[in-house]
């Protein structure tokens, strides 16, 4: 049981690195965008 739950934890942390990753990585091209703009 702790097992699993740990797997969950980790699952859900790498989804939200992921997603804060992409979140910034498309800030930073709306960022050079603008600024060619």
């Amino acid at each position: 049981m702790k097992r699993l739950l740990r797997v969950i934890v980790m699952l859900i942390l790498r989804t939200l690195i992921t997603e804060l990753l992409l979140k910034f990585w498309v800030l930073k091209v709306k960022l050079k965008l603008k600024f060619r703009g």
